[in-house]
C-alpha cells in the first residue's frame, strides 16, 4: 500500500559518495556497471529501476537501474540515468522501488522531484487567471513543476513524497505522466520540453534564474531531486539514493545544443 507523506528526510552523508548505477548512458564516469545488475539490484537493501513505456502502449525499457553497493561503507549512493530525449518525452517514467530485507527497511520513502517555477504574484502558469506564487513556499501547485505535482496531483504541494512499507509489499512502482501528455497547448514552450521529468540542472546554475525554455526561481529549497531512503524499524535512517534523470540528444551525444530537440535544462 502506497502512502502519502510531508517529507522526505535523506541519511546524513559523512563519507565519499559512491555510485552504483547502470543504464544506457551515465553522466558520470566514475560509475561502476555490474556484470549482473539485476541480480545485483535484487539483493540490495535499497535500489530503484527507471523504466519507460510509450503512451498507449504495453511494453517498458528498463533505462537503468541504481542500488546500495553493500561491498562498499557508503550509506548513500548517487546515481544518473540518461534516456533518449524522444522515447522519455513520449513515455511515461517508471520508477520500481524496493529491498531485499524488511528488517533492514521497515519504511522506504520515496520523493519526487519538483522545482519552483516563480515568487511572484504576477506569474501565471497557461490556463490559469488567478494565482498567487509569493508566498514561502507558495501553496498553488500551479507555482510548481516536475514529476511531484504530476504523481500527488491535488495532494501536492500539501504533501511531497510517498511512502511504502516492506513488510506488506518489497517494492512499491511509481509512475509520472509522459512530458507529452501533460503539454496544455502546443505554442506554450515551458511544457514543450522534458523539464517535467529532468533533473539536471547543474548545482552551479541552481542558484540563478533562469528562462532558456522553462522558467525556474531559485532560492533555498526551491530545487528538489528525486530520493529514495529507507528507516529501521525504529524509525533510524539507514540508506538513501539520490537520482538524475537527464536525457540524450543522439546515440553518441548526452548533450548538444544544435540537436536538443527537447530541453532539458541543457546538460
Amino acid at each position: 500500500m502506497i502512502h502519502r507523506i510531508l517529507f522526505v528526510i535523506l541519511v546524513g552523508v559523512l563519507g565519499i559518495f559512491a555510485m552504483s548505477c547502470t543504464g544506457e548512458k551515465t553522466a558520470d564516469s566514475s560509475s561502476t556497471i555490474a556484470q549482473d545488475p539485476e541480480q545485483k539490484m535484487q539483493g540490495s537493501p535499497l535500489y530503484v529501476e527507471v523504466s519507460t513505456i510509450y503512451e498507449g502502449g504495453t511494453d517498458s525499457t528498463v533505462e537503468g537501474r541504481c542500488n546500495i553497493d553493500t561491498t562498499n561503507p557508503s550509506v548513500h549512493q548517487t546515481c544518473t540515468v540518461r534516456i533518449p530525449e524522444l522515447r522519455l518525452h513520449f513515455s511515461g517514467l517508471s520508477f520500481k522501488i524496493g529491498t531485499s530485507s524488511a528488517d533492514t527497511c521497515a519504511q522506504i520513502s520515496f520523493q519526487p522531484y519538483y522545482y519552483q517555477r516563480s515568487s511572484s504574484a504576477a506569474y501565471l502558469p497557461y490556463g490559469t487567471t488567478s494565482i498567487d506564487c509569493s508566498a514561502t513556499p507558495p501553496a498553488n501547485a500551479g507555482c510548481y513543476g516536475g514529476a511531484a505535482p504530476a504523481l500527488l496531483k491535488t495532494d501536492f504541494p500539501g504533501f511531497k513524497g510517498l511512502y511504502f512499507l516492506p513488510a506488506v509489499s518489497l517494492t512499491g512502482t511509481f509512475t509520472v505522466p509522459s512530458s507529452n501528455s501533460r503539454i496544455k497547448d502546443a505554442d506554450y514552450d515551458s511544457f514543450s520540453t522534458n523539464v517535467d521529468t529532468c533533473n539536471n540542472l547543474s548545482s552551479s546554475q541552481r542558484a540563478t534564474p533562469t528562462g532558456t525554455a522553462t522558467t525556474y526561481y531559485s532560492g533555498s529549497n526551491m530545487y528538489i531531486d528525486y530520493a529514495v531512503s529507507c528507516n529501521d524499524v525504529w524509525a533510524n535512517s539507514q540508506y538513501s539514493i539520490t537520482l538524475t534523470i537527464a536525457d540524450d540528444d543522439s546515440e553518441n551525444t548526452d548533450y548538444g545544443a544544435t540537436i536538443d530537440e527537447y530541453y532539458d535544462w541543457g546538460d
